[in-house]
């Protein structure tokens, strides 16, 4: 088995939240995978297609935190 070597981080985003987007993009993630919502809850009949999740990681998680401090 492969492990990093260093620690990294992701998060899930929504795709229809370009406000999200922007800002953990602005904080140096990049969007690295898209996928479908498996459970999203909430009214069924309300949604329209199925709700899309991107996935945002950064290589190291230090470099999140370099960024917030300035």
């Amino acid at each position: 088995m492969n492990q990093a070597t260093r620690p990294g981080l992701y998060l899930w985003i929504l795709k229809q939240n370009s406000s999200a987007q922007s800002f953990h993009q602005a904080m140096g993630g990049a969007i690295v995978e898209k996928a479908a919502m498996s459970n999203t809850g909430g009214v069924p009949g309300r949604l329209v297609g199925v709700p899309t999740k991107l996935r945002c990681a950064w290589r190291d998680e230090a470099a999140v935190s370099d960024v917030a401090r300035t």
